[in-house]
């Protein structure tokens, strides 16, 4: 079934239609098309609702942390045309410029930086925890980068307590 159609929409309804479609690329195994989606998503909520936006850039981070450890360029305007490459294959025709390569670790400090000033404390948690787990996945066995790891999961126990999140608390 393909998801609804995204032309038209905008604000948050258009983010979520373009989510959407992420997790219908998903589904299909054309992570390329849903890594751009997902940033689509994420860029046009990004000034009106940045704790949507928040969850929508931690959501590819995390995809993009899932299926690579190297940065994965996003679509050059807009989402990423129906049909066009193999599934799971990356079309390096649609890279705008090396400022649209993001990482993991780039992603999840961007989710970050929007949920600064927000009451989303949870949310901030499982982020805190998710860069930290990032972080410690690029280390390459290299002290400073794994310390930072460290100081990421204790940032993240400061909004994830033991009674309600005894699952993160134990990582």
């Amino acid at each position: 079934v393909e998801p609804p159609p995204y032309e038209g929409a905008d604000g948050e309804i258009r983010a979520f239609l373009l989510a959407t479609h992420a997790y219908a690329a998903i589904a299909s195994g054309d992570w390329s098309r849903a890594l751009s989606f997902l940033y689509d998503a994420a860029e046009s909520v990004r000034a009106l609702s940045p704790v949507f936006a928040a969850r929508l850039y931690a959501e590819r981070a995390a995809l993009l942390q899932s299926r690579t450890v190297q940065p994965v360029p996003v679509h050059a305007a807009g989402p990423p045309p129906q049909g066009g490459t193999e599934a799971g294959a990356f079309d390096a025709s649609v890279i705008r410029s090396a400022t649209d390569v993001q990482s993991p670790v780039e992603g999840y400090r961007t989710a970050l930086k929007l949920l600064d000033r927000t009451a989303f404390d949870e949310m901030r948690g499982e982020i805190w925890l998710q860069l930290g787990t990032a972080l410690q996945a690029e280390a390459g066995g290299q002290k400073s980068a794994l310390l930072e790891a460290v100081r990421c999961y204790h940032e993240a126990l400061k909004w994830l307590k033991r009674d309600r999140h005894p699952e993160a608390y134990a990582l």
